[in-house]
């Protein structure tokens, strides 16, 4: 018979490989990220602000899936034309101490 992971070892697992925003990552106000395929990133938004999440140059998103989609509100929008175009994600939390799960798709690759 096929072992079900436990709770704990799947926590474990998901800590492991989630990065969270750090200091030395900031850049003119932004947060930034370096991708690698199968990290949890950690993104902190509060009621009243928007969290804007910045593809790469030409990257574009195919979807934006929320576990919570009731208190969690979302829109995605673009900047500049042609070579220079940057698809914008911009999400908000509509109460205090909520979370949930985000999952972007694009033309590049997955962001969790």
């Amino acid at each position: 018979p096929h072992k079900h992971p436990t709770k704990r070892s799947l926590k474990a697992a998901v800590d492991q490989a989630t990065v969270d925003p750090h200091e030395g990552r900031f850049n003119n106000g932004h947060q930034i990220y370096s991708y690698a395929e199968g990290q949890f990133y950690t993104v902190f938004a509060v009621p009243e602000r928007i969290v804007d999440i910045q593809l790469q140059p030409g990257e574009e998103l195919l979807s934006a899936n929320l576990g919570d989609s009731f208190r969690w509100l979302y829109q995605a929008t673009q900047s500049g034309a042609g070579e220079t175009a940057r698809t914008h994600v911009f999400f908000k939390p509509t109460e205090e101490e909520i979370s949930t799960n985000l999952v972007l798709t694009t033309t590049k690759r997955a962001y969790h």
